[in-house]
Order: structure tokens, then C-alpha cells, then sequence
């Protein structure tokens, strides 16, 4: 499914289409806690929305489901491309700074740390109790309260710290 993705995202003109909103990919696709109908995201920076939400529209208008809207501080975009869906979503802030972008890099370090066990307790919590992607993550590692702020609790640990609470929850 990863190479398919990576395919899906060229043929549909993410990057280039989007290259001075400067698109990061943030999907659950690419750190293995993925499911079958597990989106791509796709976040951008953008000063204008206004002029954002035109670009995608024109760009990327003729793709099935397309459907854009503004929000008071970001712009999302919907469709379907290559039986995935995508969702672009632009911003004022860098994406460094986005909430996506964060939960994403926290999501990279488990999967690269807790490894095939970790990625494959998260499939299958989502897949079992149909979670999405920071709430299986939660149940998986014991973590309490609100799930993605949990989530994103974690990005402030080190490698080590981490590592012991994978460890001591997947016995």
C-alpha cells in the first residue's frame, strides 16, 4: 500500500501543484499504523487562504469528491484519487508548528522505536475497535485522558523514555 500511496501522491500533482505551500505528508500510511481506508493527509502553509483555497480548486477540482471549503483560520480540501482519499489542509502556520505535523513525528519515532510489534497492536486496535490513529495509539500504550493530547504529550520524551513504555506495555 506504501508504494501505491507514494504513486498516487505523484500522478495526483500533490507536490508539485502545492510546492510554494510547501506540502508535508502526514499520513498514517507512511509509519505503518495504517488500515485499509486510512487517508493521506497533506499539510500546507499558506498566508492567504483565500488564494490557497483558489489554487487547490483549480488544480485539483476534477477529482472525484473534490469538495474545498475555508474555515476562519485554514483551508481543507477533499477527494478521491486512486482509491485513496485526500485531505489537504492549508494554514498560516508553518507546518513545523502544526498540530498534524507534531502527532505525525511523535507517530514516526513510536513506529520507529517500537518497531513491526507496536506498528501491528495499532492496526489492530484500530481495526478491532474501528479507532482512529491517536486513540489506538492511547489504548495501545496505556496512555490516559484526552488521546490526542496524549499523543502529543509524548514528543517532549526522549528515545529511552519512550522505548520503556513500548517495551513495558507489549509484553
Amino acid at each position: 500500500m506504501f508504494d501505491h500511496a507514494q504513486q498516487a501522491i505523484a500522478q495526483a500533482g500533490i507536490t508539485t501543484h502545492l510546492a510554494v505551500y510547501q506540502p508535508h505528508i502526514v499520513s498514517t500510511l507512511f509509519v505503518h499504523f495504517d488500515v485499509a481506508d486510512s487517508d493521506i493527509d497533506v499539510i500546507c502553509t499558506c498566508p492567504d487562504l483565500d488564494l490557497f483555497l483558489h489554487e487547490v480548486s483549480v488544480h485539483f477540482n476534477r477529482m472525484q469528491g473534490f469538495e474545498a471549503y475555508r474555515r476562519t483560520a485554514h483551508v481543507v480540501a477533499h477527494f478521491h484519487h486512486e482509491g485513496f482519499v485526500f485531505e489537504i489542509y492549508g494554514s498560516s502556520v508553518p507546518p513545523a508548528r502544526q498540530l498534524a505535523m507534531r502527532h505525525y513525528r511523535v507517530m514516526q519515532r513510536l513506529s520507529a522505536l517500537g518497531g513491526e510489534p507496536l506498528q501491528t497492536a495499532v492496526r489492530g486496535c484500530r481495526q478491532q475497535q474501528g479507532l482512529k490513529t491517536e486513540p489506538a495509539i492511547a489504548d495501545v500504550l496505556g496512555l490516559t485522558g484526552d488521546p490526542y493530547a496524549a499523543v502529543l504529550a509524548l514528543e517532549d520524551w526522549d528515545d529511552t523514555r519512550l522505548s520503556t513504555l513500548i517495551r513495558a506495555r507489549l509484553r
